[in-house]
């Protein structure tokens, strides 16, 4: 399908074109299940992930291997927040007290740096801990020594 290709291959105006002549926004193909969402995701095409946000491309179908558009855009911020945005129902989908849902808070990891006393100089020892338990543990530490100065929350990289 066109759309699947100019979508995968970042085509923004090929893409455009053919979603105002009504190309279907979430065709599968057929043995992969891909969508052009989720082609364009998996090649980290910002902008035509947009235009098919924009054009009503559902955050919600998975491909044959049963990957959902989180699974793809994982290494992609950007891609992740603008599914994320849209995704009600999803993994990190926002619950109707309008506080994050908890299973976000295991997505991404945070990262704990304490200064420890090596030779009389404070040096850095930094760990990565997933923000549900840094959220469950506010004052874990790095070393057993918590009279350490410590920086508690300071944002890594997504899970």
């Amino acid at each position: 399908m066109p759309l699947c290709v100019a979508a995968e291959e970042g085509r923004t105006e090929v893409v455009e074109t053919l979603i105002k002549a009504g190309a279907a926004r979430n065709h599968q193909i057929t043995k992969a299940g891909d969508t052009p969402l989720g082609l364009a995701i998996r090649s980290g095409h910002e902008s035509v992930v947009k235009l098919l946000l924009n054009a009503g491309a559902s955050v919600h179908l998975r491909n044959s291997k049963g990957e959902a558009l989180m699974d793809l855009a994982n290494h992609h911020p950007t891609l992740l927040h603008m599914i994320a945005t849209l995704d009600k129902v999803g993994r990190l989908a926002e619950i109707a007290d309008e506080h994050l849902n908890s299973s976000i808070d295991h997505e991404f990891k945070a990262t704990v740096i304490d200064f420890v006393s090596v030779s009389g100089v404070l040096t850095p020892d930094a760990v990565e801990i997933a923000v549900d338990e840094l959220l469950q543990t506010p004052w874990v530490s790095t070393t057993p020594d918590t009279s350490s100065a410590s920086f508690r929350w300071l944002p890594a990289s997504s899970g």
